[in-house]
């Protein structure tokens, strides 16, 4: 890839992230490290839930309270033209919580339920929703960011995507049933509807492609596991369905949140930051490890002083402890830190 047409910075963050400055930052952590960093966030944690106890039972029954929000909106499906249950519900969110932020996700995933159960046709002014609020503006978009570039390539590509974008808009017709749709357009369509309805819109972005995975789910051409792609994502759907782990399975859910912990990096990371992020596939090799060393912890007893009895709880309270502790002020500085410096 000529590198030629970039603005300079966009060149260095790329030759940059070539580098292998992600590889460096990784290699001298340990199994013994990532647990002591895991340590001192729960030590922080103990202090933190001596005052707030509600806190820490908020933290440990996510996953029970995302299950019952899933049983609620099944339930409210019965009778409706598609009704759709509880683990269908519970698949498409775990497919699309790669790519979007817990609470996000939550309400996307019981937006779509409702919507798709009502087996809804376009009207006159979805079809304008969808058309101008979604399509035409993306392409108007495109149009704007082919002014604004520098070099020949990037302004062609913008400018075709931008028609291409405009020639799609057509395409929606007044009448057509949205659960019908090819997967791209009624996914669009969706997001038409949760617009004009004054729900909380979809982010429109490179996620796309989860949210056409979800509404499969939800309507039945897929099954749950075809949805669950991910060594993250199956835990995340396993802990949902049985967050009280009565199959007794020990299954965690790691994500980037949890790794960040391990590594000792606090908070939401600021786009800003020089801290490297944990590049994905060594994130993902990590989750083995890490879901290790969580069942260790329960095992020398951090579960009993929380006050639960599953790993998966135990592991909703960690997490719940690195997500929002530069939010609510819980570390003593106001920017993403690394406790330790890895040596």
């Amino acid at each position: 890839m000529s590198l030629k047409w970039m603005k300079e910075v966009d060149r260095k963050k790329i030759l940059d992230s070539l580098s292998g400055t992600k590889a460096r930052y990784t290699k001298s952590i340990t199994p013994a490290q990532g647990k002591a960093n895991l340590i001192e966030v729960m030590g922080r944690g103990l202090d933190l839930f001596e005052g707030q106890p509600d806190l820490r039972e908020e933290m440990a029954t996510f996953y029970l309270r995302w299950r019952n929000h899933f049983i609620d909106a099944a339930a409210e499906t019965r009778g409706r033209s598609v009704e759709i249950p509880v683990h269908r519900i519970a698949a498409a969110a775990s497919a699309m919580s790669p790519s979007l932020l817990g609470e996000v996700n939550l309400v996307t995933v019981l937006n779509m339920t409702d919507v798709i159960s009502r087996d809804l046709v376009m009207t006159p002014s979805l079809v304008r929703r969808t058309r101008d609020g979604i399509l035409r503006s993306a392409a108007a978009a495109r149009k704007r960011a082919a002014k604004a570039e520098d070099g020949p390539a990037k302004v062609l590509s913008d400018l075709a995507a931008a028609k291409e974008l405009d020639a799609y808009a057509e395409t929606f017709k007044v009448g057509q049933r949205i659960n019908a749709m090819d997967p791209r357009s009624r996914m669009r369509a969706i997001a038409g509807v949760m617009f004009e309805e004054g729900r909380t819109p979809i982010h429109v972005s490179r996620q796309w492609l989860f949210y056409e995975r979800a509404v499969a789910v939800l309507l039945g051409e897929i099954e749950p596991h075809q949805a669950l792609t991910d060594t993250k994502v199956r835990p995340f759907f396993n802990n949902i369905i049985d967050p009280t782990d009565s199959r007794k399975l020990r299954e965690v859910t790691i994500d980037f949140v949890m790794t960040d912990g391990f590594f000792n990096v606090k908070g939401f990371r600021d786009v800003n930051s020089t801290i490297p992020s944990v590049g994905a596939g060594i994130q993902a090799g990590l989750r083995p490890v890490i879901s290790d060393t969580l069942r260790v912890l329960m095992d020398e007893g951090w579960g009993d002083r929380f006050g639960v009895t599953t790993d998966l709880e135990f592991q909703a309270i960690i997490w719940g402890l690195i997500r929002y502790g530069k939010r609510n002020s819980w570390w003593p500085d106001q920017e993403i830190i690394q406790l330790k410096k890895l040596s």
